[in-house]
C-alpha cells in the first residue's frame, strides 16, 4: 500500500494531518541524510571511509522513530568480544602494531597509500573515523586495511574490516616495526652517443719540473751504468741466452788486452781512457767506414760500381764545414711530450733513424734533418716504398745490414740478412745526386767487440742497434754530440715508437741487440748531469776528435 493510499484512508480518522506532516519530515530527514552521503563520499579520497561514516550518521539521525529504522544501539564496535568504548574515548587505545597474519613486507598496499592522503587532507591532529562494519555475509575481518596513525607518522596502525585491532602492542607478540619505504633511484636517461672521430694520439703532458732537483728522484730513476743481465726479466733473459746460444753470424771474439773497467761510473781518467779506445778502433776504420765500390763483389759490377761510389761520407754530412754541435734524436716512445723540437733543430746536424716522421711531431722531435740511418728492413718491405718515399728525400741516406762476422762480402751479398740491395739500387738510379751509402761490415762488428770489451759478461752475438750506431758515427763528426732519449729519462714508457702505437719493453732492454750494454756504454762517456739526464732527456758526448788531443800517440795515428 502506498503513502497517498495509507493517506486517504487516514484521511477519514482523525489526526490524518499530523501524519502527513510527520510523513514530510521523514522524507526531508532522509534527503538530508542522502545529501550528507554523497557530499562525503565526493570529498573523501577513500570512499568505504566515507560511506561508513554517512551510514552511521544515517542510522543515528533516524533511529528507531525515524520511519521504520532499526534499534538505536551503536553499531560502530560489532562483535562480542569487544566492550564498548568509555567516555572521551575514541576506540582506538594507541597505535596498534600488526600481527603475525596482518604484516607486511615491501611497499605498503594501495589502501595505506590511500589512507596516507586522507591524512594530509584532514590533517595531523584530525580524529580518523572508525572503520565499516562487517557486512552480513561478506569478507568480515580477514581484509586488513593499513592506516597511518595520527600524530605518529613513523607507526602503522593495522585495523581489520571488523574494527578489531590485533592483539600485541609494542614489544607483544607479533610486533615487528615496518620498514621505511625507500625511494627507487632514478635511472638517468639514456643520451644518444655521438659518432667519435679519429683522433691522433695526444702526447702525454710532461711532469712538472721542480725547483729543486730531488736527490731520491734521480737515484731511483737515471740510469745505472752497471745494469747486467741480471736486472732483466725473465723473458727478456731467455731471449738473450737464445740469442747467445743461436750465434747466428757466427762471432769467434777472445777478447783484446787492456779492456776498460766494465762496471761502475767511471772517473775522469777512466773517461778519457774510454774515449780514446773509441777513437782508436773508429780512426782505424776510417778507410772502410763504407763501401766504395772497390770491393768485391761490386768492384766486378759496372751498376754497383758507380751506386756505392757517392764520396766520401764526411764530405757529404758536413759540406766542407765544422760541425760542432750535433744532435741524433733516437725514435722512442719517450720523445712524445718532450718539446725539444726547437733545441733540436738549433744543431748544426740532426741524424735521424729508419722511418720516423717529423710531420706532426715538430714540437717533440724538431724538423730538421741532415743524415738519415736506415736498416735493410726498411728497404726490403714493399709497403715502405723506398725507392720513391719522399720521407728520404733532401737527405743523406746511410744504410746497413746485419753480415757474417768473416766479413765475407760475396757471401753476405748473395745472402743478406734482408735482401736491400734492388731497392737500394733503384733508389740511386732514380736520385743520382742524392747522397746514399752503405756502410761496410767492419764497423758494424768492430764497434760490437768495443761493446763486449766494456761488458762483464757476454753480450748477444748480434751487430749493435742503428742507434748505437748512430751515436759512434756522429763522435766521428762532430765536435760535441747531443743523443736525445738514447737513456730512459722521467718520460719512460714501454712504447717503442713514438710515432706507431707498439709497446715492448725489449725496446729499451733488448732482446735481439745488445741495447742493455749500449746504455752502459754511452752512459759511462756522458758529461751531463743527472739532472739533465733524467728530466731532459739528453745526454752529452765529447767528440772523438777533440779528445783524441789528449790521448796517447797510439790513439792519433
Amino acid at each position: 500500500m502506498g503513502l497517498w493510499e495509507m493517506a486517504c484512508q487516514r484521511r477519514r480518522a482523525p489526526g490524518w494531518r499530523l501524519f502527513l506532516v510527520a510523513c514530510f519530515l521523514s522524507w526531508l530527514l532522509a534527503l538530508a541524510a542522502v545529501c550528507l552521503l554523497l557530499g562525503d563520499v565526493k570529498r573523501d579520497t577513500y570512499a568505504p571511509a566515507a560511506l561508513s561514516r554517512s551510514l552511521g550518521a544515517v542510522t543515528r539521525l533516524l533511529g528507531s522513530g525515524g520511519g521504520g529504522g532499526g534499534g538505536g544501539a551503536d553499531r560502530r564496535y560489532p562483535g562480542p568480544s569487544r566492550k564498548p568504548p568509555s567516555a572521551g574515548d575514541d576506540g582506538f587505545r594507541g597505535p596498534a602494531r600488526p600481527g603475525p597474519a596482518e604484516s607486511f613486507v615491501g611497499n605498503p598496499p594501495r589502501a595505506l597509500l590511500l589512507a596516507d592522503q586522507e591524512e594530509r587532507r584532514l590533517g595531523a591532529g584530525a580524529e580518523l573515523s572508525p572503520p565499516p562494519p562487517a557486512e552480513a555475509g561478506g569478507e568480515g575481518g580477514d581484509r586488513p586495511v593499513f592506516r597511518r596513525a595520527p600524530g605518529r607518522s613513523g607507526v602503522l596502525k593495522v585495523v581489520s574490516r571488523d574494527g578489531v585491532a590485533p592483539a600485541g602492542g609494542p614489544g607483544g607478540k607479533g610486533w615487528a616495526r615496518p620498514r621505511p619505504q625507500q625511494p627507487r633511484p632514478q635511472q638517468p636517461r639514456p643520451r644518444h652517443r655521438q659518432p667519435r672521430r679519429p683522433q691522433r694520439r695526444a702526447a702525454p703532458r710532461p711532469a712538472p719540473r721542480p725547483a729543486a732537483w730531488p736527490r731520491a728522484v734521480h737515484a731511483a730513476g737515471v740510469w745505472d751504468e752497471g745494469t747486467g743481465s741480471r736486472q732483466l726479466s725473465p723473458r727478456l733473459q731467455r731471449a738473450r741466452e737464445k740469442y747467445i746460444e743461436q750465434n747466428k753470424h757466427g762471432v769467434r771474439y777472445a777478447g783484446a788486452a787492456g779492456r776498460p773497467p766494465s762496471t761502475g761510473p767511471l772517473s775522469a781518467a777512466g773517461r778519457r781512457d774510454l774515449l780514446c779506445l773509441v777513437a782508436e778502433r773508429v780512426t782505424a776504420l776510417r778507410s772502410t767506414l763504407t763501401l766504395g765500390g772497390s770491393e768485391p763483389p761490386f768492384s766486378a759490377m759496372g751498376a754497383w760500381r758507380e751506386a756505392l761510389d757517392a764520396g766520401g761520407l764526411e764530405r757529404a754530412v758536413s759540406g766542407g764545414r765544422s760541425l760542432e754541435r750535433c744532435a741524433v734524436v733516437s725514435s722512442a716512445g719517450a720523445m712524445l711530450g718532450s718539446g725539444l723540437g726547437r733545441e733540436i733543430d738549433a744543431h748544426d746536424a740532426v741524424l735521424r733513424f729508419n722511418a720516423a716522421p717529423t710531420e706532426h711531431f715538430e714540437k717533440d722531435v724538431g724538423t730538421k734533418t741532415t743524415i738519415r740511418l736506415v736498416n735493410s728492413q726498411i728497404l726490403a718491405r714493399p709497403q715502405n716504398n723506398f725507392s720513391r718515399s719522399t720521407l728520404y728525400r733532401d737527405v743523406t741516406l746511410l744504410v746497413w745490414d746485419p753480415a757474417p762476422y768473416s766479413l765475407n762480402l760475396t757471401q753476405w751479398f748473395h745472402d743478406p740478412d734482408y735482401n736491400f740491395f734492388p731497392a737500394f739500387l733503384r733508389r740511386r738510379q732514380r736520385h743520382p745526386t742524392q747522397p746514399a751509402f752503405v756502410l761496410h761490415p767492419a764497423y758494424l762488428w768492430r764497434i760490437w767487440e768495443l761493446l763486449q770489451d766494456s761488458a762483464s759478461e757476454h753480450i748477444q752475438p748480434n751487430p749493435p742497434s742503428s742507434g748505437f750506431l748512430g751515436v759512434v758515427l756522429m763522435m766521428w763528426l762532430c765536435d760535441e754530440v747531443n743523443v736525445y732519449e738514447f737513456l730512459p729519462s722521467r718520460r719512460r714508457t714501454d712504447l717503442c715508437h713514438y710515432h706507431e702505437d707498439y709497446t715492448d719493453r725489449a725496446c729499451t732492454e733488448g732482446a735481439y741487440h745488445p741495447l742493455l750494454y749500449e746504455k752502459n756504454f754511452v752512459k759511462r762517456l756522458s758529461t751531463s748531469s743527472d739532472h739533465d739526464l733524467f728530466w731532459a732527456g739528453r745526454a752529452t758526448l765529447p767528440g772523438l776528435r777533440r779528445a783524441m788531443e789528449s790521448c796517447p800517440p797510439r790513439a792519433r795515428q
